[in-house]
């Protein structure tokens, strides 16, 4: 049995919160506590964090790596990023955009394929 497809923003549910103008791609988006902030990793290799009431970039923080992988800690402090490019994983303070942590991995970022 097939369903109609919804309306487009047939109510506020559907209705985008927020449109935003990035270069390039992105790669992920992550929420920020305290649902003001989101950062965004793009395919221009830079990090960025936009306020969502004003739709603002805030901050940028260039990457010299390709972000394969992207993970914010449990209490929004800290971003940990990982590149097969160099085989690093980077730690950035959230608060103050600097590594604050960075180790080098002996084997491969990337998940093993089943």
């Amino acid at each position: 049995m097939s369903h109609p497809a919804p309306a487009k923003h047939r109510n506020s549910a559907t209705m985008p919160y927020r449109k935003f103008k990035v270069k390039g791609s992105i790669g992920k988006i992550l929420h920020l506590p305290g649902g003001q902030r989101i950062i965004t990793t793009s395919s221009s290799d830079s990090l960025r964090v936009w306020d969502l009431e004003t739709g603002t970039q805030v901050e940028e923080w260039e990457v010299p790596v390709k972000l394969d992988s992207t993970v914010l800690s449990p209490d929004g402090k800290t971003l940990a990023i990982g590149s097969c490019d160099d085989g690093v994983v980077k730690l950035w303070s959230i608060d103050t955009g600097k590594i604050t942590l960075w180790r080098t991995v002996r084997s491969s970022l990337r998940a093993p394929v089943p």
